[in-house]
């Protein structure tokens, strides 16, 4: 899958302002390459269109499994390989 497919599927749009916190590296700058004119923000303060986390443990959520809905946290620790 190329970056514009993964995008694409994301629904990553153009001019949308981005956050993707713990990616692997060079992963969050072939998003913004391939998709015109995507603001890549390199922090989560004001208004995003779409935040992406990457988290390797439960640990690593932190604080997050507070501040969003339980069935939304469930499937992300399904996420993880543990």
């Amino acid at each position: 899958m190329t970056a514009k497919d993964l995008a694409r599927k994301l629904g990553i749009k153009p001019e949308q302002r981005i956050a993707i916190v713990g990616a692997p590296e060079g992963y969050a700058r072939s998003l913004e390459k391939m998709v015109p004119s995507v603001r890549l923000s390199k922090s989560l303060e004001g208004t995003l269109d779409f935040i992406q986390l990457f988290a390797r443990s439960e640990r690593e959520l932190g604080g997050l499994s507070r501040a969003l809905p339980g069935n939304l946290i469930g499937s992300m620790l399904d996420m993880i390989d543990r």
